[in-house]
């Protein structure tokens, strides 16, 4: 800190406008770079009762504000002169000026090229830096692989690596701290041609062909072999004959320079069956099989085996079969084109039954049994090389004969394992198989003995075995001479004859047998009722009624025998009776019965044997039946490949007494194929040809009946086109010649439909010699496809031909508006097969023949905001096709019109402004072609703008210039000034000042000079002082630092101005104060020394001033330190202010730290008011605060004291002022010294009154 001790005596007077605000504002900060904003403060005072209603800011760039603190970013560089004029509610105006108050740095110019051409890796670059240079600028290069550089041309950088990369160069005025930064992006590769496209595809398919080339590549020549050629990016090609073909591409980057060819192989397939084979062939289940396709096309493989079980690969893992069984292995193969094809082979794994098997000659009987046991095992194709017998008994034989094996009573179980040649194995365990036993006796006895045909005679056996065994070991058979049984103890009827019957018992116990006859061991009597009807079923008679024949087999009795018999029939007719006399007679008990319509109708016969008491009957079933086959077809004529649904339509008889509807259906297809009990089909024939379908039916109770039909399976036909010519150029128009024909077992052809893939279109023609023709547009491989239909609407499968179109593609790149005599360089980016030539035209004249040319327009000067001319580039494949583009240029002649208006005051007769400040307001009324895009305003006054409709305030009396810049979108400029716009009135004066070196913190000359029309005038200094009236004056700073003065001048009629003037700098004299104490910490009352080591550089120090913190100052004319101590303890600030010769003034200040003494109570005290011992006291003022409380013997607390700051620390009372009688009390006393220690205290006081 300086301070001027020098005093001035300066006489000035004031000089005032009464109720005139004053004002006045700062800024931060005041250096900037371009785009950074400034902060701007109003600090204006109203001076009096009106307030300030209006601020008018002009930052001198063309940019006004009426915000009170505004921030603005300033958009071009240079120093800026601000302005601020406020006016308060009464109208009275102010103005403050400050003079190139802030500097806007500019941006540094950041450019650089790259050269190299980005053809290889590793890509070797150059840089070119246009960027601002010299010694107040650095650069930062990071070229975006990890490398850095500062230089502002740094070496070559090598990029190792494929990849894009983006460059970015930061250029820093160091001087001004100012950066501006530039990006470019690069592609590193090795430029490579690329193609993405299938390797394989079918013929007449359209294939896409994809440019995979480095980024960057703009041309493109495509060879397809043979076939085809194209200048596309990404063409599509059909080929029309299977082959492999090398497909060429030749890219080119025509920017970099960098071309590259690739080839690659595409293989067009027509549709392929693959071949396959297995091995083995044949095998036992669970057998393994592998398949090897032979066919190795790139592909999908689709297996299937037969078994239900698929597999998609060209080579499936081996195939386990589990059943035997014959199967058919089919192979399907899709292409990567999408080329289909399969092949099937039927029957062709043979997986056989490895089946174990014997048997064995009386393998149940008595005991000793003897067996002898023959192998029958079944390995077709695989011969056994191993049999493993194992007989149950105890004995094992290997081998194919086995030796005879015999047998005790008993149940044995009988293995063979069989082997063979390939490894199969296979085993059989019969369990039980030899069964042994023995019988001890068998007998068995009945009721009644004598029984009619329908009684129930009942069977008892007896049976004896001694053996152990379970009772299901033991069957039974009875033979009763006209049945027989298999009960235990059977129940039996005698119904087929009269008279006596044998009957014989056989017990079997593990194949031992016994056997028990009785001979005519039952009788049975007459009647048995027995009839056969002339026939059973009758389907689909041929009339009304059905007769039905009955003849009598029944056994009746003897002719002595008291016999009647009848029929009864069920269909509400009448029974038929038989008497006795007519029984007696031949064939007496025959008859007849007729049936009138379809349905199950029952006979029953009953006799009734009177002598015997007997009686039977018996009931036969007659059913007759309608069916008829019938079956619809969805078509009778079908195309081949095409299926054809059969639907059964057959009926059968269904009546309100019952149904006999169809339960199986059979279609035998004419070709040697059946298909069974399916009633409807869906058929697809194999094979072209008249096939007759035949449909057999039968009905639930087994009428059967059969329809005929005939199918024609006809062939599709075969499409066939050529084309008159297979390229040209485009447009190119190509007739086609039809050839589609009909096979054998074909239709005539009534349509055929031609469809071109270039625009998706189709002719459809009617007769195949009817002219096709077709035009092509664009450029490259089309296909012509036809597919013929007969008249039945058979199609044929597609065929075309393939047409190469070429045609080149004029195409350029060029500003389309241009400037007077600007030059612009065309981009050629035609694109064609072969060798292309170009013609240049310029509104019909040529121009040139090169790749590119130079455009460079004049203007006409007609006046227009623009001119038109037509730029015409004619492009010449190597076919000799041709292509021609117009473009229109616009040639851009702008035209700047400036407008403006003045507002805060108002002209004089002459149209002149007697007083500023004024305020002009800019419009732009330019015209351009284009967009006007950028503005730049010279306002005459020092002042710039670059923004459309600028203000500008003018508070100095003059005349003034006003030139105006206008760019539109193309870059296309015009300019306009206007000499003496406006011109201002009032007083006028050019301040100035120069500064005084010699003496201490700098002093100036202020002076005014070419007055004119001054009436009075008001000096600002920038430090608060104000002077008044003083053309020159000498001032002097009393501190260091920049001030900003100006002065108001004024005429007789009140025009006031405010000219402001540079800032001036008033620098440091280097003049410090300085000491150290010691110690820094001392003890209560130690001494401190302090030692002085200020310096000085102009003038040497003339007095020292201490401030010890001791409520005194000490000054001393020498540098002799003074020493001290302190008598409380704390810190204590010291400070130190010294003068020299010239009167600066510099001050330092420390601190320094004194500890806390320490503290005692004492114990006793007389508080009697005889003005000794009456206050328990400390021995120093040693603390900022305590507390301190008091307790009786009975530790009730009986006084407390707070916040006390002396030394006087209880004076005996209680805490309501009552005094406390004799004895001994507690204390505790808690605080915090001046030195910052906290203290607790506690022990016994003594009061004594």
């Amino acid at each position: 800190m300086r301070i001027l001790f020098a005093v001035f005596l300066l006489a000035f007077t004031f000089f005032s406008r009464a109720q005139t605000p004053t004002a006045n504002f700062t800024a931060n900060p005041l250096v900037v770079c371009v785009g950074v904003p400034v902060n701007f403060t109003n600090t204006s005072i109203p001076n009096g009762t009106s307030a300030i209603v209006s601020n008018a800011w002009d930052f001198g760039d063309g940019a006004l504000s009426t915000q009170v603190s505004p921030s603005h970013a300033f958009t071009t560089a240079g120093t800026f002169t601000i302005t601020l004029v406020v006016t308060n509610s009464v109208g009275n105006v102010d103005a403050e000026i400050k003079t190139a108050f802030v500097t806007v740095n500019p941006l540094p110019i950041v450019a650089f090229s790259v050269n190299g051409l980005g053809c290889t890796v590793p890509l070797t670059l150059s840089y070119v830096n246009n960027s601002s240079s010299g010694a107040n600028f650095s650069n930062a290069w990071n070229f975006g692989n990890s490398q850095n550089s500062s230089a502002a041309n740094p070496p070559n950088i090598t990029y190792n690596s494929a990849g894009s990369y983006t460059i970015t160069l930061n250029v820093t005025n160091t001087s001004t701290s100012c950066v501006a930064t530039s990006t470019q992006s690069i592609q590193v590769a090795n430029f490579q041609a690329g193609i993405t496209a299938p390797t394989f595809g079918c013929v007449g398919q359209a294939i896409s062909f994809q440019d995979n080339s480095t980024a960057g590549a703009n041309a493109w020549n495509w060879n397809f072999g043979t076939q085809g050629n194209s200048s596309l990016e990404n063409p599509s090609f059909a080929f029309n004959a299977p082959g492999t073909y090398t497909v060429q591409l030749t890219s080119q980057n025509t920017s970099s320079g960098c071309t590259s060819t690739i080839t690659q192989p595409i293989t067009i397939q027509a549709n392929t069956n693959p071949i396959f084979s297995a091995n083995p062939i044949t095998n036992c289940a669970p057998g393994s099989i592998q398949f090897t396709s032979s066919t190795t096309i790139p592909g999908t493989y689709v297996w299937t085996f037969g078994d239900g079980q698929t597999y998609t690969g060209l080579t499936p893992p081996p195939h386990i079969y589990t059943q035997s069984g014959l199967y058919d292995v089919t192979l399907s193969l899709t292409t990567a084109a999408g080329c289909t094809g399969s092949t099937t082979l039927n029957d062709y794994i043979n997986i056989t039954n490895v089946q174990a098997g014997f048997y064995a000659i009386d393998t149940a009987g008595c005991d000793p049994l003897v067996v002898n046991f023959i192998d029958t095992s079944f390995t077709p194709s695989n011969p056994i090389v191993s049999w493993q017998w194992n007989f149950g008994n105890g004995q094992t034989f290997n081998g194919h004969f086995p030796p005879a094996q015999a047998y005790q009573v008993g149940v044995y179980d009988v293995q063979l394992i069989i082997t063979t040649q390939s490894g199969c194995t296979d085993t059989i365990i019969k369990n039980d198989y030899v069964t042994v036993g023995h019988i001890d006796s068998v007998s068995f006895t009945y009721t009644p003995l004598i029984a009619c045909s329908n009684d129930d005679v009942i069977f008892t056996s007896s049976t004896y075995i001694s053996v152990p065994h379970n009772a299901n070991e033991v069957t039974y058979f009875w033979d009763f001479g006209d049945g027989t049984s298999i009960d235990q103890n059977p129940t039996h009827q005698f119904e087929s004859d009269t008279g006596y019957f044998d009957v014989t018992f056989i017990a079997d116990f593990r194949g031992c047998k016994d056997t028990f006859i009785v001979e005519d061991a039952v009788y049975i009597l007459a009647p048995i009722a027995q009839f056969s009807p002339s026939a059973s079923l009758f389907c689909n008679p041929s009339s009304f009624p059905v007769n039905v024949a009955i003849d009598d087999n029944s056994i009746h009795g003897v002719l002595s025998d008291n016999v009647d018999m009848h029929y009864e029939f069920f269909d509400n007719t009448p029974n038929v009776n038989f008497t006795n006399a007519q029984l007696d007679v031949p064939n007496g008990g025959n008859t007849s019965h007729t049936y009138s319509t379809y349905g199950t109708y029952n006979i029953e016969q009953v006799i009734h044997n009177y002598t015997t008491g007997c009686s039977d009957s018996i009931t036969s079933t007659i059913t007759i039946s309608q069916l008829a086959s019938q079956f619809t077809m969805s078509n009778d004529t079908v195309c081949n490949g095409t299926a054809i649904n059969l639907t059964d339509i057959s009926t059968s008889w269904s009546g309100a007494t019952g149904s006999h509807p169809v339960s199986n259906w059979f279609y035998n297809m004419g070709n040697g194929q059946f298909i069974n009990n399916a009633p409807n089909i869906s058929y697809t024939y194999p094979a072209p040809g008249n096939y007759t379908i035949s449909h057999l039916v039968t009905n639930s109770v087994g009428c059967s009946s059969t329809a005929t039909q005939t199918v024609k399976v006809v062939n599709k036909p075969i499409a066939g086109i050529l084309a008159d010519a297979y390229s040209g150029c485009s447009p190119f128009t190509v007739p086609f010649t039809n050839t589609s024909f009909s096979l054998a077992n074909g239709l005539p052809l009534s349509s055929f439909s031609t469809s071109f893939s270039d625009d998706n279109s189709t002719i459809v023609t009617n007769n195949v010699n009817q002219p096709i023709v077709h035009t092509f547009f664009g450029e490259g491989a089309y296909a012509a496809t036809i597919i013929a239909t007969d008249i039945f609407g058979c199609t044929s499968l597609p065929t075309g031909v393939t047409i190469t179109i070429t045609k080149p593609t004029s195409d350029f790149d060029i500003d389309t508006v241009l400037c007077d005599l600007d030059s612009n360089l065309t981009i050629n980016q035609s694109t064609g097969i072969g060798n292309l030539s170009y013609e240049w035209f310029l509104n019909g004249s040529m121009i040139g023949t090169s790749i590119d040319t130079l455009v460079t327009l004049t203007n006409p000067n007609n006046g227009q905001l623009s001119n038109s001319h037509i730029l015409t580039l004619i492009t010449t494949d190597g076919n000799g096709c041709k292509d021609t583009l117009n473009r229109n240029l616009i040639m851009s002649t702008p035209l700047a019109i400036p407008n403006f208006f003045f507002t805060g005051a108002i002209p004089n007769a002459n149209g002149e402004y007697d007083c500023p400040p004024i305020f002009c307001n800019f419009q732009d009324s330019s015209f351009s072609y284009g967009d006007i895009t950028g503005w730049n305003w010279s306002f005459g006054n020092g002042n710039n703008s670059i923004l459309q409709n600028p203000s500008n305030t003018l508070v100095t009396n003059g005349s003034f210039d006003l030139n105006f810049i206008v760019t539109d979108q193309y870059g296309c400029t015009d300019d306009t000034t206007i000499l003496d716009y406006i011109s201002i009135g009032g007083p006028m004066g050019t301040p100035n000042w120069l500064q005084d070196a010699t003496i201490c913190a700098q002093g100036a000359l202020f002076y005014l000079t070419n007055v004119s029309n001054i009436d009075s005038l008001v000096w600002n200094l920038g430090d608060g002082t104000i002077y008044s009236d003083s053309l020159n004056f000498n001032y002097f700073y009393a501190t260091p630092g920049t001030y900003q003065p100006s002065i108001t001048i004024f005429d007789s009629v009140g025009c006031q101005i405010l000219l402001p003037l540079d800032p001036i700098t008033v620098n440091d004299d280097d003049l410090d104060a300085f000491f150290v104490p010691n110690p820094v910490y001392a003890d209560i009352n130690g001494i401190i020394n302090f030692n002085d080591q200020s310096t000085f550089t102009n003038a040497p120090i003339v007095s020292w001033t201490w401030n010890l913190d001791t409520d005194s100052t000490f000054t001393w004319n020498s540098n002799t330190a003074p020493t001290t101590s302190f008598s409380q303890g704390g810190p204590h600030v010291i400070t130190l202010t010294v003068v020299d010769q010239l009167g600066c003034v510099s001050t330092y200040e420390t601190t320094v730290f004194v500890s806390d003494p320490d503290i005692w109570v004492p114990n006793v005290f007389t508080p009697n008011g005889d003005g000794v011992n009456d206050f328990v006291v400390l021995p120093y003022p040693a603390f900022k605060s305590y507390d301190i409380m008091i307790f009786n013997r009975w530790g009730n607390l009986v006084s407390i004291l707070e916040d006390q700051t002396g030394v006087a620390a209880w004076d005996g009372l209680s805490t309501d002022g009552k005094p406390h009688t004799d004895g001994v009390y507690f204390y505790l006393l808690n605080g915090v010294m001046l030195g910052g220690t906290e203290v607790k205290k506690q022990g016994f006081i003594t009061l004594i009154r």
